[in-house]
């Protein structure tokens, strides 16, 4: 019995630790990276929205592309492969969501939503690298974008129980017939 309990309660602090998400606003950490940032700052559910990524002084990029997820539900979801960028005068790259089609649609983004964005910098020979660098191909797909939320309520029904719910329950189960067997 202790053996399950230590397992659920290791089970229960592993499921209870945050994603390693890296916010948009913490890109400048990179060391190519100086900025990263969405427009509008609050995007209102539904609304399209522009993405930017400033390298550093100094750093190139041939050619520069992105891709999109929602990366707070079951393993994430992305909407389409990565696009390119486009490049502007001051050096910045950028694209617009409304040019950015899952199923030939632009995205209904939706409040609540934890919005990640992955960049892919491709030198002129064609070697490449992602920002954020995957920390862990195992790791929680939050922690392979750059993240912001869309801010308000997610639209739900009654919102299931959590599996962290689920396992106490079971702890809890499994005690109260443990404790009823020594009874008798």
């Amino acid at each position: 019995m202790q053996r399950l309990l230590a397992c659920a309660g290791a089970l229960l602090l592993a499921i209870a630790s945050p994603a390693a998400a890296l916010a948009e606003e913490d890109a400048g950490q990179h060391p190519l990276v100086e900025r990263a940032w969405h427009e509008p700052a609050d995007v209102e559910p539904g609304q399209q929205w522009t993405g930017h990524l400033r390298l550093r002084d100094g750093v190139a990029a041939a050619n520069v592309s992105y891709q999109v997820c929602e990366v707070d539900v079951h393993g994430g979801v992305c909407f389409a492969p990565p696009h390119d960028a486009t490049r502007q005068a001051d050096g910045t790259w950028s694209f617009d969501t409304g040019h950015y089609l899952a199923n030939g649609r632009p995205v209904q983004w939706a409040a609540g939503w934890l919005v990640g964005v992955r960049w892919y910098l491709e030198d002129g020979a064609g070697n490449g690298t992602w920002i954020p660098a995957a920390p862990d191909a195992q790791g929680p797909i939050a922690s392979h974008y750059l993240t912001f939320r869309i801010p308000g309520e997610a639209d739900r029904d009654a919102p299931a129980p959590g599996l962290a719910t689920v396992l106490l329950a079971v702890v809890v189960a499994a005690l109260a017939g443990s404790s009823s067997r020594r009874v008798r």
